[in-house]
């Protein structure tokens, strides 16, 4: 039976080249010589691409905001020096003290006291100085005292309630 494909005519031909002009050594081993890397190959390509895939993922991992969620939820957090980075966190001046916005309350974890203000004044892109002044809050924004000596609670006008946490300067 005579094979009609390319690579049997290919083989067809080596194999009477071989015989004219080198008879030590075989078609055959020739053959599997050049058939030997062929397997090589096709194992070491979806190696190489797993390996580029794992790569971007790793990379796109390390700059995602999954990656940041997972270190605030075992505490890790970044410190920033710097006072423009300062500008951008929400501050609250209550009777001297500087209070850093901690997040949004969604169960009353604390026991609120006194009200012991209102926000009097919104700056923008400054850090407050002044008492009963913020760089997030609203204007009417109730201030509370709280069982926590170190945490205010802000309640704004829609019923959000916010959490303050008192800084150290």
């Amino acid at each position: 039976m005579v094979e009609n494909n390319p690579i049997s005519e290919i083989k067809h031909t080596l194999q009477k080249k071989l015989d004219q002009h080198n008879s030590s050594v075989t078609y055959d081993q020739i053959w599997n010589k050049a058939n030997s890397n062929r397997g090589y190959n096709r194992i070491r390509k979806p190696f190489v691409s797993v390996g580029i895939l794992l790569f971007l993922a790793f990379i796109i991992f390390i700059n995602s905001p999954i990656k940041n969620a997972l270190k605030e939820d075992i505490g890790i957090k970044n410190e920033s020096k710097s006072t423009s980075a300062d500008v951008s966190i929400g501050l609250l001046i209550v009777n001297g003290a500087q209070y850093r916005f901690e997040g949004i309350l969604h169960n009353m974890e604390f026991i609120l006291k006194d009200q012991i203000g209102v926000v009097q004044e919104v700056v923008d892109h400054t850090i407050p100085k002044v008492n009963f002044t913020s760089n997030m809050l609203k204007v009417g924004d109730k201030i509370y005292l709280t069982n926590d000596q170190k945490v205010i609670i802000v309640k704004q006008e829609d019923g959000t309630i916010l959490k303050f946490l008192k800084t150290e300067k």
